[in-house]
């Protein structure tokens, strides 16, 4: 959970980010279509009623292949590649 997001460009930055994180696609759906994943967006629906304008994101990250000098890494996580380079 982060607070005091800031807006680079465009509209007003979010009051509120939450960020989870699956192993997989599989494993997401399989959450969202659990009885608990089932209640938190019956969950997300109340606050939007309260609080419009809710926004939500899936993002699928994608493994990077990248070199660092003469010697290529293999399959680096995206987040780790950015700060070799």
């Amino acid at each position: 959970m982060s607070r005091n997001a800031s807006a680079v460009r465009g509209l007003e930055p979010y009051y509120l980010v939450a960020e989870h994180d699956w192993d997989d696609m599989a494993s997401l759906q399989r959450d969202f279509a659990s009885l608990a994943g089932q209640a938190t967006g019956k969950d997300v629906e109340n606050l939007d009623a309260l609080f419009p304008g809710i926004h939500s994101m899936i993002l699928e990250l994608e493994a990077l292949c990248v070199s660092v000098g003469e010697s290529p890494l293999e399959q680096v996580d995206p987040w780790v590649s950015d700060r070799l380079l």
